[in-house]
């Protein structure tokens, strides 16, 4: 009897990539063209990625398109490395704050925090308005030891009404996310990375590289699973 070979032909991950930002060379989107601003002076870019020491990057309005996802589905991926084990602030990876503590326009973080992973979803009240919520270990983030590099993905999916979360590709976390509650609820924000605009003491103890964004789009598990064994810097 044959040997039969079950072939998997694997995804275009290229569909519905809306930016890219590789952060290793230059602050520049392979996709639109774009390019990041550096703002107060940060460590700048290497091999490993953007630092930031307290200093920050503002997107041009390309990343806020496509961070709006509105009611629709949409994926977020990036590579992050702690310097300082653990943070003693809440630190901020991506934000759209623009007006500090008043949130009400929909701002949206994701920071770490004491014992917590968190992703802060804004709304018209959003003061203590979350998404997922995990402790450190529930994570799977090694954020006491430094220099220990994670994959992080959040795809927002409306077929299963659920926002997960995926380090080093396995998903760590899901939370009930309902068909018509927004993700972003306005593309005229303006996004940053590394820092929460308001305070130089937010800034990410570390380095984030590879910002890549899907509108429209929730990778499947074995797609972000693919996208992890790919690396920072991966083709795809």
């Amino acid at each position: 009897m044959p040997i039969v070979f079950k072939i998997t032909t694997p995804s275009n991950l290229q569909t519905d990539l809306s930016v890219r930002y590789l952060l290793t060379s230059n602050y520049d989107d392979s996709v639109s063209g774009d390019s990041a601003t550096a703002v107060n002076s940060p460590d700048g870019v290497n091999s490993e990625g953007f630092s930031s020491s307290q200093g920050y990057l503002q997107m041009p309005s390309s990343f806020s398109t496509a961070m709006f996802w509105d009611t629709g589905d949409g994926t977020l991926s990036w590579w992050n490395t702690f310097d300082e084990v653990p943070p003693t602030n809440n630190v901020y990876a991506f934000t759209d704050r623009e007006a500090g503590n008043a949130e009400g326009a929909g701002a949206i973080s994701i920071y770490l925090g004491g014992d917590y992973f968190r992703f802060h979803r804004g709304g018209v009240n959003s003061q203590g308005n979350y998404g997922p919520v995990m402790t450190r270990a529930e994570s799977g983030l090694d954020y006491t030891s430094p220099f220990q590099q994670n994959h992080i993905v959040l795809v927002k999916d409306t077929a299963s009404s659920t926002m997960k979360v995926y380090v080093d590709g396995v998903e760590v976390d899901s939370v009930a996310w309902g068909s018509t509650d927004p993700w972003v609820i306005s593309a005229s924000r303006t996004w940053y990375i590394g820092n929460y605009n308001t305070g130089t003491y937010y800034d990410w103890p570390g380095r984030i590289a590879d910002v890549a964004v899907w509108k429209g789009r929730a990778l499947s598990a074995s797609e972000v699973t693919a996208l992890y064994n790919k690396g920072q810097g991966g083709s795809y």
